[in-house]
């Protein structure tokens, strides 16, 4: 299988181990988070999602957030590919080693290029989700503090996301404050 990386140049994914984005960037975050991150099990570990956890459960875990669907293992290359192509996602997951590397945790930090702010970038963290089994052990927490740090990272002038109402103390811990502006969508 060969793939576009961010730079245009082409990568073999015999292995399907290529991952979303550089590692580098996660540990770079766990520096920049420091004393405030929380210590995971030894059993756990993130990383970025690569297609092979496609085998490992990420579209299970995601079912338990929203609708996913039949998301077929080349439609999920496809998409793999765009995103890594675009630059924008940065989809990490955290994996437990006694459940042979089983996706248990995941969030996402997708950046948005602007024109304003010196033509600089604004980040939103999005489906951030906790296997039930897993819930309780400071996973929710973890991912938040390195997409904060990670966001910081990647030069975002600011980071946002969106939650129900009973979730916001939850992220007030990690600095989010609610604002003025409503939030509005419309579905297709």
């Amino acid at each position: 299988i060969l793939l576009l990386n961010r730079s245009g140049m082409t990568e073999c994914l015999g292995d399907q181990s290529a991952e979303l984005f550089p590692v580098d960037l996660v540990t770079a975050a766990m520096s920049r988070a420091g004393d405030k991150l929380n210590k995971l099990p030894d059993n756990l570990s993130v990383t970025p999602l690569s297609i092979n956890h496609y085998h490992k459960g990420y579209c299970k875990l995601l079912e338990s957030l929203t609708t996913v669907g039949d998301v077929s293992l080349d439609r999920f290359r496809e998409q793999f590919q765009s995103m890594v192509r675009s630059g924008s996602y940065y989809i990490m997951v955290v994996q437990d080693s006694s459940l042979e590397g089983k996706v248990v945790g995941s969030l996402s930090v997708v950046k948005e290029l602007k024109f304003i702010h010196e033509a600089g970038s604004r980040a939103r963290i999005e489906d951030v989700v906790v296997s039930d089994s897993h819930r309780g052990q400071g996973i929710a927490k973890h991912l938040l503090l390195l997409g904060v740090a990670l966001a910081e990272e990647l030069g975002s002038y600011k980071l946002s996301l969106e939650c129900t109402e009973d979730l916001i103390p939850f992220y007030g811990k990690a600095g989010f404050k609610t604002n003025k502006n409503q939030y509005m969508e419309l579905r297709f």
